[in-house]
C-alpha cells in the first residue's frame, strides 16, 4: 500500500460505503493518511423504517469500530447522490456527535 498510495503523493483516502478491514486502517495510521469514512447506503434511501432503523445501527457501529483511529478524521453521514429528508441526516449526525 505505501509504494501505491504514499509514495504517489497521496494523504487522504475517502472510504466508502462498507467495513474497511482493520489492518486496513491500521496501515493508515502508521503511513499518517487521513480519512473520511462514509456510511453505508450505496446512493439508495427509502422511507421504510426498517431500512432506516438499519442506517442508524450501521452507522452506529462503524464509529464505534474506528472512532479511536488517528487517521479517521470524519465520518460522511449523508450521500450527494441521493435525496434524503433533512430529519434522516440530523439524526445521523446526532450519531457522530454521541
Amino acid at each position: 500500500m505505501q509504494i501505491k498510495i504514499k509514495e504517489a503523493g497521496f494523504d487522504y483516502v475517502r472510504l466508502s460505503h462498507y467495513p474497511q478491514s482493520p489492518i486496513f486502517t491500521e496501515a493508515c495510521d502508521e503511513l499518517g493518511l487521513i480519512t473520511i469514512d462514509a456510511i453505508l447506503g450505496w446512493q439508495y434511501f427509502s422511507e421504510d423504517k426498517k431500512f432506516q432503523k438499519h442506517v442508524f445501527q450501521t452507522a452506529t457501529d462503524l464509529i464505534k469500530k474506528i472512532r479511536n483511529y488517528a487517521s479517521v478524521i470524519a465520518w460522511e453521514v449523508f450521500l450527494n447522490e441521493s435525496w434524503m429528508p433533512e430529519s434522516f441526516i440530523d439524526f445521523l449526525t446526532t450519531i457522530v456527535r454521541k
